[in-house]
């Protein structure tokens, strides 16, 4: 059975964006973390993870003024 909840929908498409950023798919990995960000609903202990790997792959991507606007919205600078 395929779990269906919200959370595990979200973190499995999290873990995605993570697996298609460390191979290199940066166009999947942000389609999957934008995707995470859009639905986060009021999960804000998930945000700054999400934060932190869009502006990784941002820059990745040599988009940094980007990455810089995602740096700056993450409120637990331990995270990163």
């Amino acid at each position: 059975r395929v779990c269906q909840d919200h959370y595990c929908i979200l973190g499995s498409r999290y873990n995605l964006g993570i697996i298609y950023a460390q191979e290199g798919a940066l166009g999947k990995a942000l389609q999957e973390l934008e995707w995470c960000e859009a639905n986060l609903g009021g999960d804000d202990a998930l945000r700054d993870y999400i934060y932190v790997w869009l502006a990784k792959v941002l820059t990745t991507a040599g988009r940094t003024a980007e990455a810089s606007r995602y740096r700056k919205l993450i409120k637990s600078p331990e995270i990163e």
